[in-house]
């Protein structure tokens, strides 16, 4: 998934976070939380656009999911392969690339566990791989972010304001 976190001023940050804590849970989900969630329909647009298409069941797998933490006031949106999808469990190795193995697995160059050797199905096979290709990298979340990125802002505070105008009405 890909996150973007949005950038305020040092003066309005603390505005605005003292403004959000008084904002009553409803009214907190239905409007940061709309606004988050419209906000980033551009990127996974442009991410379905840019994804490899093979088959295009990854491509159909694209797409958006929002979390909401009322306690802290923190909305989450991330954009990326869905779970449950066919060929959501590809995403990270299309968007970064990968080793082709061939025999077992292969010990891991670097991380927690460098030097070691993964675990295989079959426990005598462990180590015994060896790499016979390497896939490129096909990056298109991060690219779609990136070229995204004015647009996402630009959206979400249209639609926060909009929101806020509209609970304004209502009290």
């Amino acid at each position: 998934m890909v996150d973007i976190i949005l950038g305020v001023d040092k003066k309005d940050e603390r505005r605005l976070k003292r403004a959000l804590k008084n904002i009553p849970e409803k009214v907190f989900k239905r409007t940061v939380g709309k606004a988050a969630n419209k906000s980033m329909t551009p990127v996974s647009r442009k991410a379905k656009k840019l994804a490899p298409k093979d088959s295009g069941d990854y491509r159909k797998s694209i797409g958006k999911k929002k979390k909401t933490y009322t306690r802290n006031k923190v909305v989450w949106v991330g954009v990326g392969p869905r779970k449950g999808k066919p060929n959501a469990y590809l995403g990270h190795l299309i968007e970064y690339g990968h080793r082709i193995v061939s025999g077992g697995t292969v010990a891991r160059v670097s991380g927690r566990r460098a030097g070691r050797a993964d675990r295989a199905r079959d426990e005598s096979r462990t180590g015994q791989g060896r790499v016979v290709g390497f896939v490129p990298p096909r990056p298109h979340l991060r690219p779609a972010l990136r070229q995204s990125k004015a647009k996402v802002l630009g959206i979400y505070r249209k639609e926060l304001h909009l929101g806020i105008e509209t609970e304004a009405r209502r009290v």
